[in-house]
Order: C-alpha cells, then structure tokens, then sequence
C-alpha cells in the first residue's frame, strides 16, 4: 500500500465512523474545492507578486484589518 492508498483509506475510517453531519458536509465541500494546479498556471509577474507579499507577511509587513477600513471610510469621505 502506498503512502497516498493508507492516507485515503485512513480518511475513509474517519468519514465512516463520523456522526456528524456538519463535518461530513465540510469534508464534501473541500474535496469539491478546485485544486491548487491554477495557482501554477498564473502568469510568473502574478506569482512573483503573490510571493512578495507572503515574504511581506512573513517579515510582519502588514496593516491591520481596522487600520485598513479606518483609512478606507476617510478615503471615501474626503
């Protein structure tokens, strides 16, 4: 058995002994998500964007939620 075959057949024991109808529904709903092959179909200026900004978070480069809106609402009012 591979190690992809005892992943699924691990899942499927789960899924089988849940008796949860919310978490069965979450689980149909992220195996009917797209799979992550577009994000490597993005033009390279798009993905290198999508990089600096995860090296932006990374490096604690960010504007709170409330910072955000706060300059937002004096934007739209001016």
């Amino acid at each position: 058995m591979t190690k992809l075959q005892a992943a699924q057949a691990a899942i499927i024991r789960k899924v089988k002994a849940t008796k949860s109808l919310a978490t069965l529904r979450q689980v149909d709903l992220t195996l009917s998500l797209p799979n992550d092959e577009w994000l490597d179909n993005l033009p390279p200026a798009i993905r290198k964007a999508l990089a600096e900004s995860d090296d932006q978070i990374a490096r604690g480069e960010t504007v709170p939620h409330a910072e955000v809106m706060q300059r937002a609402r004096r934007w739209a009012n001016r």
